[in-house]
């Protein structure tokens, strides 16, 4: 039963969907304002190709953090391009680093969430979706997780597959969600 879960969760959310949170760092002032500029610059190129040229992505992703270590989110993307390469464990790590700038980061709470419920500590995993659904009760792919995490420990998902049916009554996992409502 357990394989037939994990085939069944949603891939860590891809990057590009939000800008990077912003919050006071000491460290940016180190940089300077150009540097953080040209960092959110790279940033958005990887966010726009590491769907496509992951090598390409991961450099340009390393080369915004070096320019802005700040910027949890480019940390979260990394990750995932890690995630795609089949490095788990440097994508798991990674999702530490954003967390450790930013503890409230939803898709570092969210993807770091996704790579426990794989190796099956989906308790762990729910109270990191509960977390991300705290910072963006929109998040639906969090939703949909969150319910084949409480699914799995034999808890009752109705309302977490309801909350995900709400915002993606179309999505690609909402047939799979109404069957466990």
């Amino acid at each position: 039963m357990s394989g037939e879960l994990i085939r069944m969760f949603m891939l860590p959310r891809g990057p590009g969907r939000r800008k990077p949170r912003r919050k006071p760092c000491p460290v940016v002032r180190l940089f300077g304002e150009r540097d953080r500029v040209r960092a959110y610059a790279l940033y958005t190129r990887a966010s726009r190709i590491d769907e496509h040229d992951l090598e390409l992505a991961e450099n340009l992703y390393r080369e915004s953090i070096r320019l802005d270590p700040s910027n949890a989110l480019a940390f979260v993307n990394l990750g995932n391009v890690y995630y795609r390469g089949g490095d788990r464990h440097i994508a798991e790590t990674l999702y530490r680093d954003a967390l450790a700038i930013d503890p409230r980061q939803p898709e570092a709470l969210y993807n770091f969430g996704f790579i426990l419920a794989e190796r099956g500590d989906h308790i762990a995993a729910i109270a990191n979706y509960r977390a991300s659904l705290k910072e963006d009760p929109s998040f639906a792919d969090c939703w949909y997780n969150l319910g084949m995490s409480l699914r799995a420990i034999g808890k009752d998902c109705s309302e977490a597959f309801k909350q995900y049916i709400s915002l993606e009554p179309k999505g690609s996992w909402s047939d799979i969600a109404r069957r466990y409502i």
